[in-house]
């Protein structure tokens, strides 16, 4: 199956202090690698490669308008942004029962039938595109001497859906006997960056309290307690924060001149008020503890000015013991090629810890990508 599109495209008009830009596109909020607190207005295709690549290339644009405000002689430097999606409402993106990525056969213990019953039961219930889906927010920043900040607020639909019995699609052999929904939910938090001249170090936080998340029930085998299902998804409040720091460190014996770059973040997760004996959360290796731990580690540097990037990034979960290691060397001899040879761990329990790693766990790779940007159009 093939298929082609243009991926990104807008009109951007500039009149004074503002900028408004229409059509599909991607937004970037926040100040977090590799996790998503304040970043949540696009979803994510993970259906090729699952490790986290650079966001701006698994981002799947949408449909919107985006309009900035930057304030005129503002001491603090006070930027206002409002964005709205009118009808254009897409989940994450996962692999097709069968390929590599897939969520929903051979990594939840499920063959492939079923796998795929599933898949397309969820697209039978995506909602359809029109001002129902209504998703948009707005956020404002401001600078307080060395502190680069934002307060923003954002209502949605739930990006990766719930799943609950539906005792008429029983009668339907081609569906799964389950219906997805996908509700809306709002996400209130802040952000922000500073540098600390005396460490030379960048710290950077995020906070997100999410009201209304939705948590699927239990439909399989989960730690012993069986299948049960049940008619309707759960509901809880959720908060979550990241605190994180950048450091360019100078190792003479390792690099004599360019330094090593290195990014750390911890981030930690609640579910304020959920029944776990009924509900999933995917936070621990029992799937229903109401908190997870996340730590993330990332160390690269560059050699002959530039064209050579070696790479080393970890991601683990404490509280299901799960995550991966991407390692990778590129050569990046323009700016327009870049070719990366590297090896990709993961590790997981079988039990879907953390949601992807335990289905993702059988796709440790040797891996070499080859990269070309041949086009930008600027009008």
């Amino acid at each position: 199956e093939t298929d082609f599109d243009f991926r990104e495209y807008y009109l951007t008009y500039t009149p004074g202090n503002s900028v408004t830009k229409a059509g599909s596109q991607q937004i970037a909020w926040g100040e977090a690698d590799a996790l998503r607190l304040a970043d949540v207005i696009n979803p994510l295709d993970l259906s090729w490669y699952w490790s986290f690549p650079s966001w701006e290339e698994i981002r799947i644009p949408l449909t919107m308008l985006d309009v900035v405000y930057n304030l005129p002689d503002s001491k603090y430097d006070f930027r206002f942004e409002g964005v709205w999606v009118p009808a254009d409402f897409r989940p994450h993106q996962f692999g097709a029962p069968g390929s590599n990525w897939s969520l929903y056969s051979g990594g939840f213990g499920l063959p492939d039938f079923v796998g795929t019953a599933i898949y397309d039961q969820m697209r039978e219930d995506l909602p359809t595109n029109d001002l129902r889906n209504g998703q948009g927010g707005v956020r404002v920043s401001g600078k307080f001497g060395e502190w680069d900040t934002s307060l923003f607020g954002y209502y949605q639909r739930d990006q990766i859906g719930v799943a609950t019995l539906d005792p008429q699609n029983t009668l339907n052999p081609q569906l799964y006997p389950f219906k997805w929904d996908f509700p809306h939910i709002m996400n209130i938090g802040g952000t922000f960056n500073m540098y600390s001249s005396m460490l030379e170090t960048v710290f950077r936080g995020e906070a997100a309290y999410v009201i209304d998340q939705p948590f699927g029930t239990n439909l399989g085998s989960n730690d012993g307690k069986g299948f049960a299902p049940v008619t309707e998804y759960g509901e809880s409040d959720t908060f979550a924060f990241m605190v994180g720091f950048d450091k360019n460190i100078m190792l003479p014996w390792a690099n004599r001149t360019k330094s090593f770059y290195i990014s750390g973040q911890w981030f930690n997760k609640w579910a304020l008020n959920l029944d776990t004996d009924k509900y999933l959360t995917f936070m621990g290796n029992n799937d229903a503890k109401t908190y997870q731990t996340v730590g993330s580690l990332m160390v690269n540097t560059e050699y002959f000015e530039g064209k050579i990037i070696p790479q080393v990034l970890g991601v683990h979960f404490f509280t299901s013991g799960s995550g991966f290691f991407d390692g990778s060397l590129t050569y990046k001899p323009n700016y327009t090629f870049s070719i990366a040879a590297g090896i990709l761990k993961i590790w997981g329990n079988d039990n879907q810890a953390g949601l992807y790693f335990g289905p993702m766990k059988r796709n440790d790779q040797l891996y070499l990508k080859a990269k070309w940007s041949f086009l930008r159009a600027t009008f």
